[in-house]
């Protein structure tokens, strides 16, 4: 996602951004793509790991003395210690911008324990805060007087693909998310195998890509609801293959107790899949129920939608098409004018 925002930002005006990362890369070939795009651009080994804080202080702050920013924009919590301990001892002006993308959200107790920490924090040391949906900026209203909500991008060949929902086979769903404790994924799957024995197994098919803790119980639990022949594992996807298996799909299901943003939700929209989701993340900002895809709170609700929508061809061509209509907000153009903006008036208030 950095990688695409990074190459957006070149765009407007390479010359006034270095990209700081650590060595290693997500998927491969992204910093063969930041080179394609011309991106200036710096590896500091070691940043993504937690160890040798002091060390990568010192490494980042050679970094900001050879370019001289205005602005630091951070991503975690480990990159805002860094910057802001880089700040207060080498005597840098530099202002710090931190996107909140996460606080153990997945955990009941540990979050709250956590978001308080980061809130203090951002309140404490941050200048600018940016929220990429409604959903965290109601979590953190400490800073509510220095945050922007600003949405994450995607990648815009997916805009490319997007197209209205067709009906060849049969209805088919996907949930691409590690699995792992929140992610919901056994309720999906309890859903599924109920509208399986309700409508027909011929008609129904489940795609959950992805890997994690919780992959094997999930596997095991298709197999004592009969369904394994109706829900598949793929496993681990590149960006190209999840692409593929997204436009495969007619159904984007989010299920998820809690989402930060909701990745899964945008790339939906952005490619026409009728999005039906918890209003976690992302959702509440851009699923208008009914007209751009469906919200739910309850598993029941969940079941009910989706039988109704699998056997209204018509109605999901709709949601399809206004999905489509509504996506640019997604894209990474738009989003890094709104970012521009932002840091103009930073700047200017310094």
């Amino acid at each position: 996602m950095l990688v695409e925002k990074a190459c957006a930002l070149r765009g407007l005006d390479g010359s006034k951004f270095l990209f700081v990362s650590g060595e290693r890369e997500q998927f491969p070939g992204l910093f063969a793509k930041l080179q394609r795009h011309q991106v200036r651009q710096v590896a500091i080994p070691g940043l993504d790991d937690h160890g040798g804080f002091f060390r990568l202080v010192r490494a980042f702050n050679t970094e900001v003395q050879q370019f001289s920013p205005n602005i630091v924009h951070v991503q975690t919590n480990w990159q805002f210690a860094i910057a802001t301990v880089a700040r207060i001892l080498f005597g840098n002006k530099y202002a710090i911008v931190y996107t909140i993308h996460g606080y153990r959200h997945n955990d009941r107790i540990r979050s709250v324990i956590a978001r308080a920490a980061i809130g203090v924090g951002l309140k404490l040391w941050a200048d600018w805060v940016l929220e990429p949906c409604s959903f965290l900026r109601r979590r953190f209203a400490i800073v509510d007087n220095k945050s922007s909500l600003l949405f994450l991008g995607v990648d815009d060949h997916y805009f490319d693909r997007g197209s209205v929902v067709s009906w060849e086979g049969p209805a088919r769903i996907i949930y691409p998310a590690e699995f792992r404790k929140g992610k919901k994924h056994e309720e999906l799957i309890c859903t599924v195998g109920r509208i399986v024995s309700s409508i027909g197994a011929r008609d129904v098919e489940l795609y959950l890509p992805g890997t994690g803790v919780l992959l094997e119980k999930c596997r095991a639990l298709c197999q004592r609801l009969g369904i394994g022949h109706a829900v598949f594992f793929p496993g681990f996807l590149d960006r190209e293959k999840l692409l593929d298996l997204y436009m495969k799909c007619q159904f984007v299901v989010v299920p998820a107790s809690v989402e930060t943003f909701g990745l899964t939700i945008a790339e939906g929209l952005v490619l026409g899949r009728v999005v039906v989701s918890r209003p976690v993340g992302v959702a509440q900002d851009v699923v208008v129920h009914g007209k751009t895809g469906c919200l739910y709170e309850t598993e029941k609700e969940l079941e009910a939608l989706l039988c109704s929508l699998i056997g209204d061809k018509a109605r999901c061509e709709d949601l399809s098409k206004n999905a489509l209509k509504a996506r640019d907000v997604f894209r990474w153009r738009n989003i890094c004018e709104q970012y521009a903006r932002v840091l103009v008036g930073l700047e200017r208030a310094a």
